[in-house]
């Protein structure tokens, strides 16, 4: 990275201030019903899928690779720190306004301790460079890998997506970006810009696949957890048949025939029972739970023990919570 553009409170703020002008509802909250965003997260099946991929883009940064190595409990905690990253991730997609822009507050927060200086690089950020986590750059990548990530596995075991609807999603990403404090500035302008800015990085000199990053996929990637490591062997399938081809290779993933048409078979499996099961069988407990709060109720029984299980809380986005 050659130039560093912090993200100050100032600006953190006044992006924040945007979102607040630009909500019609404070209780539907930044997206609402009818939104790509509420469409394309609402099904936890595919979202879980990309799960490794989105993880493998990130630590492949090596600001990301030294966060975690030195701030983040992800070594201590993975299950915990996970949870946390999808409780704050839920809020801002599903709850009202307060909800989201309060879960926008804390990670700010948490992201201004993160910085120090790179023990490992890349032929763009050397080692012994600054980094931090609040930066613009930095930030832009962490959001791309995710919405890159979640419409590809959408498509996978959903339903593929029209141009249109991967450009209104696109645009409401953009709107998800302010919560973090990125200015418009710094976004590609529309779909395929973004795809163009995905490219020149997967294969442009910023990231890095070193002993460190291989350190921690394998650390990841093969919990200790015994109840974890099922879940990871598929993900990793999954994240073979994604990734980009320089950057699977690096990581040492296996694209081959039988890993795709094992994926495959899956893939079309899901996509029919999303087209032929009973919704409330798919569906993500958090979009049930903001469904209540529209509807001024509190979510249902099922829903609050399926956000128990899930995120270790009952209620995430509920009239109450």
């Amino acid at each position: 990275m050659t130039r560093v553009e912090p993200i100050t409170e100032a600006l953190f703020e006044a992006q924040l201030e945007r979102v607040r002008r630009e909500c019609a509802d404070p209780n539907l909250g930044v997206f609402g019903p009818g939104s790509m965003m509420w469409e394309i997260n609402k099904y936890p099946f595919s979202a879980m899928q990309g799960s490794g991929r989105a993880l493998l883009l990130q630590i492949a940064h090596p600001w990301i690779t030294n966060a975690i190595d030195e701030h983040s409990k992800t070594r201590d905690d993975p299950v915990g720190r996970g949870n946390r990253t999808f409780t704050h991730v839920g809020r801002m997609v599903f709850g009202s306004l307060d909800q989201a822009l309060d879960s926008a507050r804390v990670v700010y927060r948490l992201h201004c301790e993160i910085k120090g200086r790179l023990l490992a690089g890349s032929q763009a950020s050397p080692a012994g460079s600054d980094y931090l986590a609040n930066e613009v750059e930095a930030s832009v990548w962490v959001h791309a890998t995710l919405w890159d990530t979640s419409a590809m596995m959408y498509e996978m075991f959903v339903r593929p997506l029209t141009p249109e609807e991967k450009e209104r999603y696109y645009q409401e990403t953009r709107r998800f970006a302010w919560l973090f404090g990125i200015p418009d500035e710094a976004l590609p302008k529309d779909w395929t810009a973004f795809m163009a800015y995905n490219q020149r990085m997967w294969n442009g000199d910023e990231l890095q696949v070193n002993a460190n990053t291989l350190e921690l996929a394998g650390f990841l990637f093969r919990p200790k957890q015994k109840y974890l490591r099922t879940a990871m062997r598929w993900i990793t399938l999954v994240s073979a048949v994604t990734m980009p081809e320089k950057l699977g290779k690096a990581f040492g993933l296996r694209n081959d025939e039988r890993t795709r048409r094992r994926v495959e078979r899956v893939a079309a499996f899901m996509r029919a029972v999303h087209r032929y099961a009973p919704q409330r069988l798919t569906l993500n407990p958090t979009y049930v739970e903001a469904q209540a709060r529209l509807a001024g109720k509190r979510a249902d029984w099922l829903t609050r023990r399926l956000n128990r299980l899930a995120l270790g809380r009952e209620e995430l986005v509920g009239v109450g919570a």
